[in-house]
């Protein structure tokens, strides 16, 4: 008979400590549940909490005009309905949108820019034809050459077309190509760009008087960077020649 009662005494005490285990686990679960939510609570607090201090501390430096929708922080003030701002004090000239116009064919002259300058080489061939500033100085020499490039200084670019530009409000800046003959004249150009840079000093002032800046583009150097007239010589160039990928000497 013991031995019949055995397996019912095992069944009932596995049950009881199912039981016990099954509560034990309601119990935890249901601690666990509540302090899962008594731990998002407090994030939630401390969250607001520390969003509240950190909209108080950004909002100590902010102004806001609804009159005019204009939002003045520390360093600048915004234009809400534009998305603009002004009055940064970290601004530098830099910062300015660039709104320029070229003065071309003016101290590197380009015969499709001011093809008059030009027409008197028309009918001529390749040994008295110029076709770019070098063979300009070098066709008419540098006495007839400066001669005709102070006239052409002159008219080309003078103070009232700067003013005129300054007074559009379209233009901020001015893009000055210059050759770097100007500064060391060599071959035809010596003699010939006689005084080019009095001009450019000119060009200076009348922009720093109307608040205008200068951009200076060196459009052309020694032997051409490009092989075309806006370098300031034409001459062929073969980009994948020896002349280009062995080094001198």
């Amino acid at each position: 008979t013991a031995q019949h009662k055995k397996p019912n005494i095992v069944i009932s005490l596995t049950s009881f400590l199912i039981k016990e285990q099954t509560k034990e686990m309601k119990f935890t679960t249901a601690a666990t549940a509540d302090g899962l939510r008594l731990l998002t609570s407090l994030l939630v607090i401390g969250s607001a909490a520390s969003m509240s201090s950190y909209r108080e501390r950004r909002l100590a430096n902010v102004t806001v005009a609804p009159e005019n929708d204009n939002t003045q922080f520390h360093h600048f003030l915004a234009h809400n309905m534009t998305r603009t701002c002004s009055a940064d004090n970290h601004a530098t000239p830099f910062n300015n949108q660039i709104r320029g116009v070229n003065l071309g064919s003016w101290m590197v002259l380009e015969p499709w820019i001011t093809p008059s300058m030009f027409y008197q080489f028309l009918g001529g061939d390749e040994t008295n034809t110029a076709m770019d500033m070098y063979s300009f100085c070098e066709i008419l020499g540098p006495e007839e050459g400066n001669k005709q490039l102070r006239r052409h200084w002159e008219t080309w670019v003078t103070e009232e077309l700067i003013e005129e530009l300054a007074q559009s409000g379209a233009v901020n800046s001015l893009r000055l190509p210059v050759g770097d003959w100007m500064y060391k004249p060599y071959g035809p150009y010596i003699g010939c760009t006689d005084g080019a840079l009095d001009y450019v000093d000119d060009l200076l002032d009348w922009a720093h008087a109307r608040g205008l800046t200068v951009l200076f583009d060196i459009h052309g150097v020694k032997g051409s960077q490009n092989g075309f007239d806006n370098s300031g010589q034409s001459q062929d160039f073969e980009w994948t020649s020896a002349l280009n990928t062995e080094p001198a000497g």
